[in-house]
């Protein structure tokens, strides 16, 4: 298949990135020329995408999207390896699943916290290096949001 963009020398963030979607897009990214920031609870699967790259184009963070510190201290080192940051994935997603009459009000937490306060953590990471960026002249970025149709069924 013929590239259907070319990402060199952008640099591309993935939250989830060690298994499943997060992982492909991972890969995919990379086939395409980008520099990745790969971003997941587990060091495992990203490690087999740096081994499989290089750790020239692949930044592994192991840690929760939940933690903005977290967050914010990788975008920064995804700034100084790869000289800023052009795009953001976020992927990352958990499941507890139980029917609301079941569900607790810490795993209610767990998913709002993933799902919602990991994803603002990152798109304000992101999103103020990008702003600065863009009043430096580099040309402009993306952000796509991923999420489930599991919140179709109850």
């Amino acid at each position: 298949m013929d590239a259907i963009v070319d990402l060199s020398g952008r640099s591309i963030v993935i939250t989830g990135a060690g298994q499943g979607i997060g992982r492909a897009i991972a890969e995919l990214c990379l086939r395409l020329g980008a520099n990745i920031t790969t971003i997941d609870l587990k060091r495992d699967g990203l490690r087999e995408i740096e081994d499989a790259a290089g750790p020239n184009r692949v930044l592994v963070a192991e840690g929760s999207i939940t933690d903005a510190g977290f967050v914010r201290d990788t975008v920064a080192r995804a700034c100084a390896d790869f000289g800023g940051v052009d795009g953001l994935v976020n992927n990352a997603g958990i499941t507890r699943p139980a029917m609301i009459a079941k569900m607790t009000a810490e795993q209610w937490q767990q998913v709002m916290d993933v799902h919602l306060t990991g994803a603002f953590n990152c798109l304000q990471a992101v999103g103020l290096h990008m702003i600065d960026q863009a009043g430096a002249g580099r040309p402009g970025g993306a952000i796509g949001n991923v999420s489930s149709d599991a919140g179709r069924k109850g």
